[in-house]
């Protein structure tokens, strides 16, 4: 009985690490579609690396330059993260999201799909982002490689 009873509690662990995680990708979405630079940058292991097509950041110091080249070329932006997939390993979990996003640029709109490859950590009982690389799967955007 006590086996089970832990093999329970194991169980319950991991899914609400799989759901802390799960808020961590919604998290990332909305505080760049809202413009809340804090909240974005709430999310990130102090050395975290972030590779985007605009360039590669390492640890918060870039990663909060790279949020405002970001942000500061756009007018509007949208992200819908769907098919998440979250494994976890102790202290540490990866993840891959499919995302489809929006954005206004100079007036003109633009689709983006690509996938999130992730690596979270958790630190002093939170989970953070250690790593996130987006790869673009398809585009309707002929400014995306010009900003």
């Amino acid at each position: 009985m006590e086996n089970g009873i832990l093999d329970l509690l194991e169980q319950v662990q991991r899914l609400r690490s799989i759901q802390d995680i799960r808020n961590l990708i919604t998290t990332y979405c909305q505080s760049v579609d809202s413009w809340d630079k804090e909240s974005f940058l709430s999310i990130w292991d102090k050395e975290a690396v972030y590779m985007v097509p605009r360039g590669v950041s390492n640890g918060k110091k870039e990663i909060a330059e790279m949020y405002d080249k970001i942000t500061s070329a756009e007018q509007n932006h949208h992200h819908h993260v769907t098919n998440s997939k979250i494994e976890i390993n102790g202290d540490n979990a990866t993840g891959v999201s499919d995302v489809l996003y929006y954005r206004l640029i100079n007036g003109e709109s633009t689709y983006l799909s690509g996938r999130y490859y992730d690596e979270f950590c958790k630190s002093s009982g939170k989970w953070l982002i250690k790593r996130r690389e987006f790869k673009p799967q398809a585009t309707i955007s002929p400014l995306f490689n010009r900003v």
